[in-house]
């Protein structure tokens, strides 16, 4: 037997002539009950066997629209598509059980650097970050959003892709649900923050800059501390720069200075913020990163730097770096909220101690108990 399929908006209408109909039939007997009382009739019986069986057929009629589909759509067809494709933002539709591509509009392949769908389909797990910012796991935190997206109806929140060249796409997601061919879908769309992210990139490193690790730690230290992670900050500062300005002129010292940011973005990972916090001095949040981790980051970054050759009108300049590092605990925290000030002033203060005690080496801070 074929199964009729409903407009959802005729299914929501029939509903609510429906609920109003039962209403009012229940008022209305309500009245020719008192009326019939007053004026002691006896075909009240004959008017309430009646209005029963209207109440019986509207009750059938609501459950069979209630059971009945809403109208489903094809992906395939092509009059969808075009649709799609004149929608002025990245879009696609994802199965979410399998995360697979349904399809894509135009907008959407050509952000991840792809030329056809087939491309953009076949590649499209591998635009997923092994973690995201906040040191989650993509393809955990993907499921989550999903599920929200499903529960709810839709989801909202900022995400880090990859595109076809495994560069770096920050954006908002928006994922709404949708029923399609029997069963449900998800909407998916991608706005690219790029452009809105160049203000807050550091034109000469193309490092992150102070303003944007506040907003950083806006958005991650609440997480933090109601998932009762660990999270670690490091301070590192090029030791004697001053001497490479004044012997080799401030160009030069412009180029060590793009030179050691650029090994240092290839070094650490997607999730890690990389900020320059001001003249030779720069900054590398770390999420879910306990002090152990932290300090053999902070010494890899120390050995690269020490070992790079920056080349600078015609002359070979070698640099070393100092660095601070604080790690906060949340799961031990009994102070409540830790403001991001901590972070910075406790690895100023172990940077601080790196610099007196020697340079060219890493100094953890801890708190006295």
């Amino acid at each position: 037997m074929r199964k009729i399929h409903i407009n959802s908006n005729l299914k929501r209408l029939f509903l609510s002539v429906h609920y109003w109909l039962f209403i009012s039939l229940i008022f209305i007997l309500a009245i020719f009950i008192f009326h019939n009382h007053l004026n002691h009739t006896n075909s009240t019986l004959t008017f309430v066997i009646i209005v029963l069986i209207l109440i019986v057929l509207s009750l059938f009629v609501t459950i069979f629209i209630l059971t009945s589909n809403l109208e489903p759509i094809d992906v395939g067809d092509d009059k969808v598509k075009s649709i799609i494709d004149t929608i002025p933002v990245a879009l696609n539709i994802i199965e979410p059980k399998n995360l697979t591509i349904e399809y894509a509009n135009k907008q959407c392949i050509s952000l991840f650097g792809f030329e056809t769908f087939e491309e953009y389909k076949g590649n499209f797990k591998k635009l997923f970050p092994e973690k995201q910012t906040n040191g989650k796991k993509s393809e955990k935190l993907s499921h989550f959003y999903n599920q929200e997206a499903l529960e709810k109806g839709r989801s909202e929140f900022e995400w880090l892709h990859l595109n076809k060249d495994g560069e770096p796409i920050h954006c908002n997601i928006v994922l709404m649900r949708i029923y399609m061919g029997k069963e449900y879908k998800l909407i998916t769309y991608i706005e690219d923050l790029r452009d809105q992210d160049a203000a807050l990139i550091d034109d000469l490193t193309g490092a992150y800059n102070r303003r944007f690790l506040y907003q950083v730690f806006k958005k991650q230290l609440p997480y933090l501390e109601r998932e009762k992670k660990k999270a670690s900050f490091i301070l590192l500062d090029i030791d004697h720069f001053k001497d490479i300005n004044d012997t080799h002129g401030h160009l030069s010292g412009d180029e060590v200075l793009k030179t050691m940011a650029a090994n240092i973005r290839t070094t650490l990972s997607l999730e890690h913020t990389f900020i320059r916090y001001g003249g030779e001095e720069f900054a590398v949040f770390l999420p879910d990163t306990d002090e152990k981790k932290a300090k053999e980051i902070a010494t890899e970054l120390k050995v690269i730097i020490a070992n790079i050759p920056i080349y600078a009108n015609g002359n070979l300049i070698k640099i070393t770096c100092s660095f601070g590092v604080y790690t906060h605990d949340y799961g031990t925290n009994k102070e409540g909220t830790v403001e991001y000030s901590r972070y910075i002033d406790y690895a100023d203060r172990a940077l601080y101690e790196a610099k007196k005690t020697g340079r060219n080496k890493v100094v953890v801070y801890r708190p006295p108990k």
